[in-house]
């Protein structure tokens, strides 16, 4: 009985730690101050004093904030992927939407990634606290609720 619940409490305490996702706190995202994206080939720029600003600024901090753990992602645990320059160029060629976040005075300078048009998915950051991706790390928000932010992106397809 007693290896029963030794195994109960150490399986709680390991979903309760993989389940955090406190890895850009709103404490770095209060901090931003330009925000950069592109959909579908076109790139849109905006810093702290574009009206635009806000609505999507807000609309990202949501839903990295909406991460909810996924159950799943404890068996599959972090994809081995390089947080290079170069995976982030590649990344910025190849996807339909990507977003570039710059924070000032934050843990983190800037951090990158990108999205589909899904309602609910996984979001894989990019993140360094310099100028260069390749000594920054990877980080994972799992099943972030993204469709507030793609509603506000749908302002900005070029048709």
């Amino acid at each position: 009985m007693k290896k029963i619940l030794i195994c109960i409490v150490l399986l709680s305490l390991i979903v309760s730690c993989t389940g955090c996702n406190a890895e850009i706190s709103n404490t770095n995202l209060d901090k931003v101050n330009s925000i950069t994206f592109s959909i579908s080939g076109t790139q849109f720029s905006f810093n702290e004093l574009d009206d635009n600003f806000c609505d999507i600024e807000v609309e990202i901090v949501d839903m990295l904030n909406s991460a909810k753990f996924d159950v799943a992602g404890l068996f599959s645990g972090k994809v081995k992927m390089p947080c290079t320059d170069e995976a982030v160029n590649n990344n910025k060629a190849v996807a339909d939407i990507w977003f570039e976040i710059f924070i000032d005075k934050g843990d983190y300078k800037k951090i990158f990634f990108t999205m589909n048009s899904n309602d609910t998915q996984s979001i894989w950051i990019y993140a360094t606290s310099t100028d260069s991706y390749s000594d920054g790390q990877f980080l994972k928000h799992y099943s972030c609720d993204c469709e507030d932010l793609l509603i506000v992106l749908d302002s900005y397809v070029v048709e």
